[in-house]
C-alpha cells in the first residue's frame, strides 16, 4: 500500500514538473512568435476598404458639378505678392493680415453656422490630438501628423499625434467602442477648428499657402445605419457645400478622384477644386468620403439590432480648408470685404438692408 502511494506521490510530481517545463516552452514560444504575429497584424490593418462603385477607375476623374462663373484662364501673379496681407516664412510658420485674417475666422463660422442651421448638424468641439490606435484604426498614414513627444510615455501604442480638431481622426475617440439604436441613426455633426496635416511634397512645387501645414477648417462627420444612407448623407454634404462656394462668384467644380488617390479606409471621395490663375491647375479647398463600414468596425462602433449588432456607415470630410480658399480668392481677383458667406449672421443682415434700401430707392 505504501509502495503505490510512493508511485503516486512521483507520478505526481514529475506531472507537476512537466507541467512546469510545457509552461516554459509555451511562454518561449510565445516570444518566438510574437514578431510573426505582429507583422501579421500590421499586414491585416493595412488591407483596403473595398471601393464605392461610384469610383473612377484608371487614373480618371469623374466630374459631379462645375460652377456657371467662368474659369479665368489668364496667368497671374501668385498669392504670396500680397505682402500687405500675408508673411509666409515656410509650411509651418506664416501669418495672416488685415482682412486676411478676420477672413480666416468669419469664413470658418459662417459654414460650420450654414451647416447648422440649414442642415440641422450638431455642431462639436474635438480635441486636437488623437492616439496612435485611432490612427491605425482610420488606416490614416502616420507621416501625415506630427509626433507628439511626451516624456512621460507608458506605452508606445499609446502615442499621440496632433491633428487638429477639424479632422476625421479628432472624431473618433468619441465613437470608439460606443453602441447605438437604430432610432438614433443618422448622426451629422460639423465641428470647426484646426487642420494639421502635412502636404506630401512634390517636384518643383514651391511652398505657399496650398502646401501650409496649418489651417482653419471645417469637419463634417455623420454615423449612418445603410450605405444607401451613407450615399443620401453624402449627397446632402456636398449640396451644402456646393451652396457656400457657389456665393463666392468664383469658378469650382466638384469631382469623384481616381480610386489610386484614397487612403486605405475610403472607398468613395469627393473633391472641391478651385482654379488657381497662378498654377494653372485646380486645387482642392474641400473634399467628402464615404467609408463604409471599414472603421466603425475597427474601432468597435456599433448599432445594436435585435438580433445582434451591426456597424454604422460613416461619411466624413473637411469642407473647407480655409487657407487654400483664401489664396484662390486673392489670384481670382476677389475682394474679400465684400464676400457674401453664407451661413454668416453679420453677411445676411447686410443683404437684408440692401434690399430694403432698394425698396426705398423706388420711391424717391
Amino acid at each position: 500500500m505504501w509502495k503505490a502511494v510512493d508511485t503516486a506521490a512521483k507520478e505526481i510530481e514529475q506531472l507537476k514538473e512537466k507541467g512546469v517545463s510545457l509552461r516554459n516552452a509555451l511562454k518561449s514560444l510565445k516570444t518566438e512568435n510574437y514578431p510573426i504575429e505582429e507583422d501579421f497584424v500590421h499586414s491585416f490593418l493595412n488591407l483596403p476598404n473595398h471601393l464605392h462603385p461610384q469610383c473612377p477607375k484608371g487614373n480618371v476623374e469623374k466630374l459631379l458639378y462645375r460652377s456657371p462663373t467662368p474659369r479665368c484662364e489668364e496667368q497671374r501673379p501668385t498669392h504670396l505678392a500680397n505682402k500687405e496681407l500675408i508673411r509666409f516664412f515656410n509650411n509651418n510658420r506664416y501669418y495672416m493680415l488685415g482682412i486676411l485674417a478676420e477672413f480666416d475666422v468669419y469664413s470658418m463660422q459662417a459654414l460650420t453656422n450654414y451647416y447648422v442651421k440649414k442642415g440641422g448638424f450638431l455642431q462639436m468641439a474635438n480635441p486636437d490630438f488623437a492616439r496612435l490606435v485611432l490612427l491605425e484604426a482610420s488606416a490614416t498614414p502616420l507621416e501625415k501628423y506630427h509626433l507628439v513627444k511626451e516624456e512621460d510615455l507608458i506605452s508606445e501604442v499609446n502615442r499621440a499625434y496632433l491633428t487638429g480638431g477639424a479632422t476625421f481622426e479628432g472624431f473618433l475617440a468619441a465613437f470608439a467602442r460606443l453602441v447605438v439604436f437604430p432610432k438614433s441613426l443618422p448622426i451629422p455633426m460639423v465641428a470647426p477648428g484646426r487642420s494639421y496635416v502635412k502636404v506630401a511634397k512634390k517636384e518643383g512645387q514651391v511652398d505657399n499657402l496650398f502646401t501650409a501645414t496649418q489651417t482653419n477648417a471645417v469637419q463634417t462627420f455623420v454615423a449612418t445605419k445603410s450605405a444607401e444612407q451613407a450615399d443620401e448623407q453624402m449627397d446632402n454634404i456636398l449640396n451644402l457645400a456646393v451652396d457656400f462656394y457657389k456665393e463666392l462668384g468664383v469658378h469650382f467644380r466638384v469631382i469623384y478622384e481616381d480610386a489610386s488617390a484614397l487612403t486605405n479606409a475610403e472607398c468613395l471621395r469627393a473633391s472641391i477644386q478651385m482654379y488657381s490663375p497662378a498654377e494653372q491647375r485646380y486645387i482642392c479647398v474641400g473634399n467628402v468620403s464615404n467609408y463604409g463600414d471599414f472603421v466603425s468596425k475597427r474601432i468597435m462602433f456599433c448599432i445594436r439590432e435585435n438580433k445582434g449588432y451591426t456597424f454604422p456607415h460613416i461619411v466624413s470630410g473637411n469642407v473647407l480648408h480655409v487657407t487654400r480658399l483664401m489664396a484662390l480668392l486673392l489670384e481670382n481677383g476677389v475682394n474679400l470685404e465684400n464676400c457674401r458667406l453664407l451661413g454668416d449672421p453679420d453677411s445676411d443682415k447686410k443683404a437684408v438692408n440692401a434690399a430694403v434700401n432698394e425698396f426705398k430707392d423706388l420711391f424717391k
